[in-house]
């Protein structure tokens, strides 16, 4: 083929398709054109509709952008083509939309085997568009408001930090000030939604005449809304508000995924800032045995101590995979499985459990609490950042012997 031929045929598709590019640079009728290429795509005309889907989707649309990636994915009516596929799904996924970031995720990134294959790329994407949405957060609230006519008005302070223990929160607590009382136990726990719920151990409160909880420097008498021996668990609630919580991640549990403890061990050595610790899970069926006395147990190698009880268990993400329950010492272990007649090398072992916290999830839902799930768009987080995230929604609980 000369190039005075190539010219002429370039010069007649440019041509045939001017009205669609006119109309897809000026946003007429997206809609329109795109059901259009649809219609031609079911009637066999394929090529001539996806050439009106691609030259919408290289414009931005995100519709066309994800209906030919779709195309080329499942190759229906067409031949499958990944790399197209996935050249067009990569260019929803840096718009940040929701649906192409999951089929990229679904099926190249993070799929074994893929050419693609390739997880910390759409982990970069998906902190990019964290970085995006919290940009666009931060230019709208520091817009100032438009002056109305013949008055002039002072833009809006808005405050540099993301503090939510505002003076409502704070005046909230100070209606429910604790009464005198002598404290005879500490543990753990956990703000699950902004209305005051907490979550703890049930051997925590127990024994408690009533209950109290520190909270951001907030402190208040709690009520115990419900508790069940066989999580070892309970709901505590508190008429105050609770801005900082945690969410829950109900993705089935992975041996070896790493998981992160947070309360308040032993104060009396640590005082009274909250400790973090690091550790992985390390049995994946919630089981019931000799050693775990509550339905639900998992086994992890996260370290803690006294006071750990009811605090939560974390992952990668921040969100809530368990509950700390406690954990058994050598000696202990060893006098138990002597009487249950069970010989095992438990040298240097440390025993220490949490409850499942999907199974926390749904006997919460059980008790008609709202509580949150963690998105699936949610990126990785560092250690630091989930320490950070921990110390807002983790509190302190008291048990208190009246007087």
């Amino acid at each position: 083929m000369s190039a005075l031929q190539l010219k002429k045929i370039i010069l007649v598709l440019s041509l045939s398709f001017f009205p669609i590019f006119s109309c897809v640079s000026y946003a007429e009728d997206f809609d329109k054109i795109r059901s259009n290429a649809i219609t031609f795509i079911k009637k066999g005309e394929v090529n001539k509709g996806l050439k009106v889907l691609e030259a919408l989707a290289s414009k931005g649309d995100i519709k066309s952008i994800i209906i030919a990636g779709s195309l080329f994915l499942n190759g229906k009516n067409i031949t499958k083509d990944f790399n197209r596929a996935h050249y067009w799904f990569k260019k929803g996924a840096e718009n940040c939309n929701k649906k192409s970031i999951l089929i990229l995720e679904k099926y190249f990134y993070k799929r074994r085997g893929s050419e693609y294959f390739d997880p910390q790329k759409i982990d970069y994407i998906k902190n990019n568009c964290v970085k995006k949405k919290q940009k666009n957060v931060e230019i709208v609230e520091n817009e100032p408001e438009k002056s109305k006519p013949y008055k002039k008005q002072k833009p809006k302070k808005i405050s540099k930090s993301n503090n939510k223990i505002n003076t409502q929160v704070t005046k909230s607590w100070q209606n429910i000030v604790p009464q005198y009382g002598k404290i005879i136990g500490v543990g753990s726990g956990f703000a699950i939604n902004k209305d005051g719920y907490f979550l703890t151990n049930h051997h925590v409160i127990a024994k408690c005449e009533s209950v109290r909880i520190r909270y951001n420097n907030l402190y208040g008498t709690a009520k115990v809304i419900n508790w069940d021996k066989k999580f070892d668990a309970a709901i505590l609630k508190v008429n105050a508000l609770s801005p900082y919580f945690a969410k829950f991640d109900t993705a089935e549990y992975i041996a070896g995924e790493k998981l992160y403890a947070a309360g308040f061990p032993a104060k009396s050595l640590f005082g009274d800032e909250m400790s973090f610790s690091e550790g992985m899970l390390t049995n994946v069926e919630p089981s019931s045995s000799i050693l775990s006395w509550f339905k639900g147990a998992m086994l992890i190698s996260v370290p803690i101590a006294s006071g750990n009880s009811g605090g939560p268990i974390m992952n990668k993400y921040g969100a809530i995979r368990g509950m700390v329950v406690g954990g058994y010492e050598e000696a202990w272990v060893k006098d138990i499985l002597k009487k249950g007649k069970v010989k095992v090398n438990t040298s240097n072992v440390t025993f220490n459990f949490m409850v499942s916290g999907n199974l926390l999830k749904n006997w919460i839902d059980d008790n008609r609490i709202k509580i949150s799930i963690k998105s699936e768009l949610q990126p990785k987080l560092d250690s630091d950042i989930i320490g950070l995230m921990a110390k807002k929604f983790v509190a302190n609980i008291e048990c208190i012997k009246n007087e």
